[in-house]
């Protein structure tokens, strides 16, 4: 079953800016293999993460970030059944929040979803990320 999977965590302080783009390239690589779609935001001292993907694949996956030392204080915000992917060719997009405006960031994080219509701005996904 599709599963959608939203999470938060606070970097760890040891972890160097440079890392931050290998995890995301890292992730790219494992994401595709195991057809997981998504977006990290990332603001210099917090992560916000949205999966989608099968739920036993999920799972495993946010199992293995809350064991993964570069993540402190990982909060899971939100996990639910989907009948679609938002994300279908981004195995991981990263957004870069120290640099950029909120409102920018969610445009364009609109623009890769696959979800158009009235409904977006009433959609979770969103309006958590806007948060």
């Amino acid at each position: 079953m599709l599963t959608t999977l939203i999470y938060r965590s606070l970097v760890n302080p040891e972890l160097q800016q440079a890392s931050i783009q290998t995890l995301v390239d890292d992730a790219l690589c494992r994401n595709n293999a195991c057809h997981v779609t998504g977006i990290l935001l990332f603001d210099g001292a917090a992560f916000f993460q949205v999966l989608e993907g099968e739920e036993a694949v999920i799972n495993a996956l946010f199992t293995r970030i809350r064991a993964d030392l570069r993540h402190n204080s990982v909060v899971l915000l939100m996990q639910d059944y989907s009948a679609y992917r938002r994300f279908h060719d981004t195995g991981m997009q990263l957004f870069d929040a120290g640099n950029r405006t909120v409102e920018s960031i969610i445009e364009e994080i609109r623009s890769l979803s696959h979800f158009r219509g009235n409904y977006l701005q009433d959609d979770r996904i969103f309006r958590l990320a806007t948060t």
